[in-house]
């Protein structure tokens, strides 16, 4: 892993704050999910937080999906830009409520799945859903946020 991979992180809702730490776990989860894909050389991921309302747009925009979700990602264009993960601060608290568990794990298993898609994308190879679910339960155990059966369960 190249140390010139920079995660840039915007904040672009005021729906739910931002927890302390939230921003250092979200960079961890990009790096280990590029790492552990084999991903090197000096690239950008952009993450931005967002809300309900705008993610339903950008999945409709881009999918053609009238959804809330939790997140997405898009592929960028620009030279050096490996993608963006956008994340829903509203669907993940609901997200954590649901399944009882903290922010930061939602928000770090939001960023581990999608950074996995976007990767997976960019590869041009399609995982199946198992090994795809074995993947984020790795990079998940690895940065110390292991996810419980249930939990993986109801997110394949």
């Amino acid at each position: 892993m190249s140390d010139k991979t920079k995660v840039v992180i915007t904040d672009d809702q005021k729906s739910v704050k931002v927890p302390k730490g939230i921003r250092m776990i979200v960079r961890r989860s990009c790096l280990a999910a590029l790492q552990m894909e084999n991903i090197g050389g000096p690239c950008i991921i952009k993450v931005t937080f967002t809300d309900n309302a705008r993610i339903r747009e950008l999945k409709q925009r881009y999918e053609g999906k009238n959804i809330e979700a939790g997140a997405m990602w898009l592929p960028e264009p620009e030279d050096g830009v490996f993608g963006t993960i956008v994340i829903s601060m509203e669907k993940a608290l609901e997200l954590a409520k649901f399944y009882d568990c903290s922010l930061q794990k939602e928000v770090c298993y939001l960023t581990v799945h999608e950074a996995l898609h976007l990767i997976e994308h960019k590869k041009q190879s399609k995982q199946n859903k198992v090994k795809m679910q074995e993947k984020k339960e790795t990079v998940m155990y690895q940065l110390g946020l292991p996810l419980t059966s249930g939990y993986a369960i109801g997110n394949t």
